[in-house]
């Protein structure tokens, strides 16, 4: 099985910035105790702070990758082309693939009506990423 995790905009800067917010743990260390405890899943983790560069990327493994784990940062709440991207790879998800959105602090629900993105994908909290 092949995951892509897809971080968006200043999530490179996990475990430097807000630490009240995200916490103190760099999304690396993350990674790897994710892939550890899912040995048998052929994880790939991808940032861009770069909008034209995250759609590339979902276009590029959106019809051959088993599963695509997002969170698009501030481009949840602004990104009309990352949200027609997924809905690009609709007939990879009709064949099985899944698309989630993950968030790092507060689930949508709680950001208002502006989720993009969210709104075409299963939206899961990072802590709930072993329930998948």
């Amino acid at each position: 099985m092949n995951i892509i995790i897809i971080n968006g905009p200043n999530l490179n800067l996990l475990g430097k910035r807000e630490k009240e917010i995200y916490g103190e743990e760099k999304f690396d260390s993350f990674f790897k105790n994710l892939q550890s405890g899912y040995p048998d899943v052929n994880m790939q983790y991808f940032q861009s702070n770069n909008e034209g560069i995250i759609i590339d990327k979902i276009h590029e493994i959106g019809f051959s990758y088993h599963g695509i784990i997002i969170n698009a940062g501030a481009f949840t709440h602004t990104s009309l082309a990352i949200r027609d991207a997924i809905a690009g790879v609709e007939a990879a998800k009709r064949a099985g693939m899944k698309c989630v959105a993950v968030t790092t602090t507060n689930p949508s629900s709680s950001l208002g009506d502006a989720d993009l993105v969210i709104d075409r994908l299963d939206e899961i909290n990072i802590g709930d990423l072993a329930k998948l």
